[in-house]
């Protein structure tokens, strides 16, 4: 009984300090786990600290009762999952996002998906060459290049 009695509480103190979005209030994860901020990818998360590690969106920037969890560093790009897969290494606008071809190539999704070539921030195919080389290719025969990235003949 004490532990529920916790968890409301804190599910309480949470809507509270952060308020909840539309979209990630009347979901199970808001009413039991407090995850009732949404992110733009509409992801429900109880503060910026679920989003530092995966996307680098660290910092918390209040409007009224809504909070956006923003970037402030390219350290804290560099140090997500983000760039560790996607090539998003740096800071922009408060998000991560990929500036070189380079970051691309560095990337996980670069080797599995052939996204190599950065464009307008994403790392995407820049060849036939790039999806040819990349491993969903060779597994999944997603070998040619289109608009929406590698796809299979």
């Amino acid at each position: 009984m004490i532990e529920i009695i916790k968890k409301v509480l804190l599910l309480v103190l949470l809507l509270l300090l952060f308020g909840c979005d539309k979209s990630c209030k009347d979901t199970n994860a808001c009413k039991n786990y407090g995850q009732c901020i949404t992110v733009d990818d509409n992801i429900c998360v109880t503060g910026c600290e679920d989003l530092c590690e995966r996307l680098g969106r660290c910092v918390p920037h209040h409007h009224g009762n809504r909070v956006e969890c923003v970037t402030e560093s390219v350290t804290e790009c560099k140090n997500s999952k983000i760039c560790l897969f996607s090539g998003k290494c740096n800071s922009r606008n408060g998000k991560c996002f990929a500036i070189s071809d380079d970051d691309c190539k560095k990337s996980i999704n670069c080797e599995w998906e052939g996204n190599c070539v950065e464009n307008n921030g994403e790392c995407v195919p820049g060849s036939e060459s790039n999806c040819s080389k990349s491993k969903y290719c060779a597994l999944f025969g997603k070998c040619m290049k289109s608009s929406d990235g590698c796809v299979s003949n």
